[in-house]
């Protein structure tokens, strides 16, 4: 599973197999907005992608972001 936690400073990412966290990143929150990716900064995220990811957010713009790159890559929103 992919966990993300977009906060306003920060995007952390976890990657989890079953219960196990298997690591974590951190990058910019205003980085992803300004190249307008996710994934592109965080590509460890893309190349572990699940068939689900759960996600929990404070900024509306990068929730949208990170979704459709999501649903690009899997077919599959993640749950907010």
């Amino acid at each position: 599973m992919l966990a993300i936690d977009v906060g306003n400073t920060n995007i952390t990412t976890g990657i989890f197999k079953g219960s196990e966290l298997k690591a974590v990143y951190r990058t910019p929150t205003e980085k992803c907005l300004t190249d307008n990716a996710f994934f592109h900064h965080v590509p460890e995220a893309r190349d572990a992608l699940p068939e689900q990811a759960v996600m929990v957010s404070v900024r509306r713009q990068v929730t949208d972001l990170i979704s459709r790159e999501i649903l690009s890559s899997t077919g599959t929103p993640p749950i907010l």
